[in-house]
């Protein structure tokens, strides 16, 4: 809410503009998505908590997009 709004867009329509602008794909941020979030955030957590998440298996965790089908 308090960040520079020429750099956040809330839009889905300006979200998907922009991506189509830069050509980045659903594929893309799947990939971006797995770096980020499993590969680094998830495993950080995982070492410093006691947890049933991981990388590799969210558990009872479901993951859903705000977006459905875009």
């Amino acid at each position: 809410e308090n960040g520079d709004s020429d750099k956040y867009i809330e839009d889905q329509s300006k979200v998907k503009t922009y991506l189509a602008k830069y050509g980045i794909t659903a594929s893309d941020l799947d990939k971006y998505y797995d770096e980020v979030v499993n590969q680094k955030v998830l495993k950080d957590w995982c070492s410093i908590y006691d947890s049933k998440f991981s990388p590799k298996d969210y558990g009872d965790v479901t993951v859903k997009t705000e977006w459905e089908n875009w």
